[in-house]
């Protein structure tokens, strides 16, 4: 899978995180390449300037749409199956999101910085304009890598085993927390493993893991907490069993 970023700030993906465990391996190996383009070297000389005041008035300036479209036309445009602008004012990034971005073969990423994006530069790109969550950061960059990290442990062959994204966050059934994790030793500062995960009991394992994961979610992000979903898949013996116990 192949990443084109357009960045003021290029180096932010040389190394990093982008050279390290599972991604390093990943580039490493030609599974997903990530290419930076500055968009600075499209800016008008001799200053390269790319940002200018807002129109309309207020704090803070905002990159102009001459150097992001001139770096999308010549380094994108006809290349790139989507193009995602990153901003605090797009749709939340989700797992589902992840999954179908992997499917592609190639992705363009736009990084916003100061104020943020003249939106003509989005609407000449076909952008869709994407939040990895209800914070700010200080540039696009930084949410960037997010996305490049969360979408490329779902290109084949990346993660070793395939079969372990179907025991993390949002891919358990009904997209519900992961459960807690526990190894060597049993006893760490009087803290006890639980016996069940002890006891080689694979089926009381599964069940404690699917009830500890319902009890997570319920108490740390309930507004992910879908009871049509959860009824509807293998997690709904346990659910019924926790709203009679009244833990949920």
């Amino acid at each position: 899978m192949n990443w084109t970023v357009l960045t003021l700030f290029p180096g932010s993906f040389r190394g990093g995180v982008l050279a390290e465990s599972i991604l390093g391996r990943a580039v490493e190996a030609g599974l997903i390449s990530v290419t930076a383009v500055n968009i600075r070297d499209f800016a008008d000389p001799p200053h390269r300037v790319c940002d200018d005041a807002p129109y309309g008035g207020g704090p803070g300036m905002v990159m102009k749409p001459e150097p992001i479209v001139r770096a999308f036309r010549a380094e994108v445009e006809g290349k790139a199956d989507r193009v995602i602008a990153l901003s605090a004012a797009g749709v939340p990034f989700s797992d589902r999101m992840a999954r179908d971005l992997s499917a592609l073969g190639h992705v363009c990423l736009i990084c916003g910085h100061y104020e943020g994006i003249d939106q003509r530069a989005i609407e000449a790109a076909g952008a869709q304009e994407v939040s990895i969550g209800n914070f700010l950061t200080s540039g696009g960059e930084t949410a960037a890598l997010a996305v490049i990290d969360a979408v490329s442990r779902y290109v084949p062959g990346v993660i070793g085993k395939e079969e372990s994204h179907s025991e993390e966050s949002f891919t358990l059934p009904a997209g519900v927390l992961e459960y807690p994790h526990y190894t060597r030793p049993a006893d760490f500062e009087g803290r006890i493993v639980p016996e069940v995960l002890r006891g080689g009991d694979h089926g009381a394992v599964r069940q404690w893991r699917l009830r500890e994961a319902i009890v997570r979610t319920a108490r740390r992000r309930p507004d992910i907490l879908d009871e049509q979903k959860i009824l509807q898949s293998e997690l709904a013996d346990v659910y019924v069993q926790l709203r009679k116990e009244g833990v949920v």
